[in-house]
């Protein structure tokens, strides 16, 4: 479920950018305020659907990168889906963006570099649940 309160799977679509999934219209409703600007940007054309699924996609593809010890392309990739998520203001995936690079920096031995990350990223998550 994209409502980050919630822990169940979501399996019900955004009817508007059909790209947040939600366990139940309680969920979406609570989440709305966070997701109602990205939402507006993803659907606003098919150019910008397409760059923020593209976004999403790195994202996950960055996961498979740093179990595979990949971590210059996880790191990469979590860079270039970083900057489409500061676009769209999707501060969940920008905060879960921050704290993945966190750990690929702590892996490359940057510790000083991923303690920032790590801050950026918790600043997010307190902001988004107060």
């Amino acid at each position: 479920c994209r409502n980050n309160l919630c822990t169940k799977e979501g399996l019900k679509l955004c009817t508007r950018c059909r790209a947040a999934r939600y366990c139940s219209k309680e969920c979406q409703e609570d989440h709305w305020r966070r997701h109602k600007k990205c939402c507006k940007m993803i659907s606003s054309s098919p150019e910008m659907r397409l760059r923020y699924s593209k976004a999403v996609k790195d994202y996950k593809i960055a996961a498979n990168q740093k179990e595979s010890d990949k971590f210059d392309q996880a790191l990469l990739s979590l860079q270039e889906s970083l900057e489409i998520f500061l676009e769209f203001q999707d501060d969940i995936y920008i905060s879960n963006c921050y704290f993945e690079i966190g750990l690929v920096l702590n892996k490359k031995k940057q510790y000083k570099e991923a303690s920032v990350n790590y801050r950026e990223a918790l600043e997010i998550y307190r902001e988004i649940h107060g």
